[in-house]
């Protein structure tokens, strides 16, 4: 998945998504009413995401990282369910 720029909604820049992406899926779309998600790249894009405007998206704030970019007392105190792949 690539992040975006704006949007398919025709809405102006995504509130989630870094601003340097060319238009395809957002991850903000990718995650409104998502009950997980779930990491397997180590992109750059990902480290960038508004985690807690993220969280607003979502059903249930669950994070599974199967490459551990995150800090996972971070992802905690944002308030996510977080599981780094590996971690104990």
């Amino acid at each position: 998945m690539k992040l975006s720029r704006s949007c398919r909604d025709g809405s102006s820049a995504c509130s989630v998504c870094p601003s340097n992406r060319t238009p395809t899926t957002c991850a903000k779309q990718v995650a409104t009413g998502a009950d997980a998600i779930v990491l397997v790249t180590e992109w750059n894009e990902f480290r960038q995401l508004d985690m807690a405007r993220l969280k607003q998206v979502m059903r249930r704030p669950v994070i599974i990282d199967g490459r551990n970019i995150y800090d996972p007392a971070v992802m905690k105190s944002l308030g996510f369910t977080y599981r780094g792949i590996g971690r104990e």
